[in-house]
């Protein structure tokens, strides 16, 4: 040992272990892992045909707060004549957007469950009969 080294002493157990304290409450049903993030949940963006589709259904452009969907897609044009399954595609639509912005980090397993879970929520929006 060099001159004006200590030497240490052993930790024991009991430095391992934290102070006791009382146990954290539990929330009855665990959060998904797929929430969204801190800062990035807005209200529900509107829908609008997107000027530049690239072949997707949909995009998000969050500066103006749009969907914006492809109106030349296949499974848009098998739906536009139908006023109760446009607006059930286009609210998935909206839902799918909302999910995959507010939880960029998800993995697909968990994306899926949330989608599930707003899309039931958006779908109690939806009129029963238009």
């Amino acid at each position: 040992m060099s001159a004006g080294a200590r030497e240490l002493e052993p930790l024991s157990v009991e430095d391992y272990i934290p102070n006791a304290s009382a146990p954290e409450e539990l929330p009855l049903h665990p959060p998904s892992r797929a929430n969204p993030a801190a800062g990035r949940t807005k209200a529900l963006p509107s829908t609008a045909p997107d000027p530049s589709p690239d072949g997707l259904r949909s995009r998000f452009d969050d500066g103006a707060g749009l969907v914006c969907y492809n109106d030349r897609h296949p499974d848009y044009l098998m739906v536009k004549a139908e006023e109760a399954a446009l607006l059930d595609y286009l609210s998935t639509l909206v839902a799918k957007e909302h999910v995959v912005f507010n939880n960029p980090r998800a993995a697909p397993g968990e994306l899926a469950e949330e989608m599930v879970r707003m899309l039931v929520r958006v779908r109690r929006y939806l009129p029963r009969k238009l």
